[in-house]
């Protein structure tokens, strides 16, 4: 729970229920787009889940929640990590009315479920390292991807055919395509950071295989083209 922008992408589970409404008036706001010939894009996040920080209140933010103990001076505190929809979690563990996603659906240290590595330093393995510490999901694992594609199949029943996803350049693109493959999407957005591109050509030939990419050098070439008229 939090007022800033980057809450949307922390998720805690994969029910259709945020700060921006209910899964009825999702539902309905996407009939009303669809009934208008309006196509609707969903703006997924399948790489990581939330981290054990809390954001609000504002004067705890940073702090550890669901922490073993109180303890003010270490910012730790035992009052529960809280989603919107009542999620109740803690590090790779949440908890809610659907399910259970537990540490060994995250990548970890070997021998170690309640660790792994972490970005940056951006020589690790960006595949299975914490995202700026947020738990990395084993999209390797086929539980984890059936969860996963049954969340965007979900979306997909409801009439979203169009997905951006997020933090594309972190989950393998094979993992990727298992996810994807069984739903008939009109439309796919990754969001894979041009230098990548720049020095990994298979990145790019496998993400144009599996759809668009974000192209974060749009704007500048359209500046630059209106600077040199």
């Amino acid at each position: 729970i939090g007022d800033v922008w980057w809450v949307r992408y922390r998720p805690v589970s994969y029910r259709l229920e945020s700060r921006s409404g209910s899964h009825a008036e999702f539902e309905q706001m996407v009939r009303d787009c669809r009934a208008n010939g309006v196509a609707v894009m969903a703006d997924v996040v399948l790489n990581h889940m939330a981290n054990d920080w809390l954001v609000s209140p504002y004067e705890k933010r940073n702090w550890v929640c669901s922490a073993k103990e109180e303890n003010a001076e270490k910012n730790r505190t035992t009052s529960p990590c809280l989603g919107w929809n009542g999620t109740i979690y803690k590090m790779r563990e949440f908890r809610s009315i659907e399910g259970s996603i537990e540490r060994h659906h995250f990548h970890h240290y070997l021998g170690n479920d309640e660790e792994n590595c972490e970005l940056p330093p951006w020589s690790l393995n960006r595949y299975s390292c914490d995202l700026f510490n947020l738990p990395d999901l084993d999209t390797e694992l086929v539980d984890v991807q059936k969860m996963l594609s049954k969340y965007l199949l979900e979306l997909y029943d409801i009439g979203v055919t169009m997905l951006r996803i997020d933090a594309a350049s972190h989950i393998y693109p094979a993992s990727l395509a298992s996810m994807l493959e069984p739903i008939p999407l009109d439309y796919i957005v990754q969001e894979i950071y041009p230098q990548l591109l720049e020095i990994e050509p298979l990145t790019l030939e496998k993400g144009i295989a599996l759809g668009a990419i974000t192209d974060f050098k749009y704007g500048q070439r359209i500046s630059q083209i209106i600077w040199n008229a």
